[in-house]
């Protein structure tokens, strides 16, 4: 998996090490700052931006991955939630709908995944 220059694998590997390891909440700039040559927060938001992968491809994969660690009897939620965002460090912020406020504004939603 590359895009233009470099490897997202790379990129890849230090954004899930910081969503894994770093407090809840953390945002790109922390990522960059505490993920050992992870590079700076514009090169980590630019790898979720600009990845070259179709969501269907990782949903399938994702399922892949569950039924071969659950077995066939395990289940999988997928829940989209949003959060209001006020500066420039998350990734993926957008002036969108956010139901939990019940209008638009600046703001990120996100997809959880729950195994069951």
């Amino acid at each position: 998996m590359t895009d233009r220059t470099k490897s997202v694998l790379h990129y890849a590997t230090c954004y899930i090490s910081g969503l894994i390891t770093l407090p809840r909440g953390s945002n790109m700039s922390k990522i960059a700052e505490n993920v050992p040559e992870c590079g700076i927060c514009r090169d980590v938001s630019h790898f979720i931006s600009s990845s070259p992968w179709e969501s269907m491809d990782v949903m399938r994969l994702t399922r892949f991955n569950v039924i071969k660690l659950l077995g066939s009897g395990g289940s999988i939620i997928f829940d989209e939630s949003g959060q209001q965002k006020y500066g420039p460090d998350s990734v993926g912020t957008s002036y969108q709908y956010l139901g939990t406020l019940g209008h638009t504004c600046t703001s990120q939603v996100g997809v959880l995944l729950r195994i069951v």
